[in-house]
């Protein structure tokens, strides 16, 4: 206990003592539902789960093929979706008339794919649980 008061006080300001459990099985909007894809699921079926219906945008994680059930995943469709309706709003602006050539990345893209950023993972994990 004098461990966790010595560390309490020298970094109060950076530990948050209120903590938000969110119980997604009571939830009456999700249920505590979640995306899993079948066996067979393939990169057009991604494309088609992100496809937009009229003025229906669909982004999330679940619409990422790179970063699918991931944030990074749900940040990146957000930000592709949320530039395609602004440019639906202002087609004029400099964003909307050279299209991405190349897919959008998360800067966590280098450690997961990579065997010393999956060690650096894996040493940054276990110190924060000691």
């Amino acid at each position: 206990m004098a461990y966790y008061s010595y560390l309490l006080t020298r970094f109060a300001h950076f530990v948050s003592l209120a903590i938000y459990y969110n119980r997604w099985s009571q939830d009456p909007l999700t249920q505590g539902a979640y995306s899993e894809p079948v066996v067979g699921f393939t990169s057009e079926d991604f494309k088609k789960l992100g496809q937009n219906l009229g003025r229906l945008y669909f982004g999330g994680e679940a619409t990422s093929e790179d970063w699918y059930g991931y944030m990074q995943g749900a940040y990146l469709t957000g930000e592709e979706k949320g530039k395609l309706i602004a440019c639906q709003i202002r087609p004029g602006d400099s964003e909307c008339k050279a299209p991405e050539k190349e897919k959008p990345t998360s800067e966590a893209a280098v450690l997961v794919k990579s065997a010393p950023g999956v060690l650096l993972l894996f040493i940054l994990c276990s110190c924060s649980l000691m």
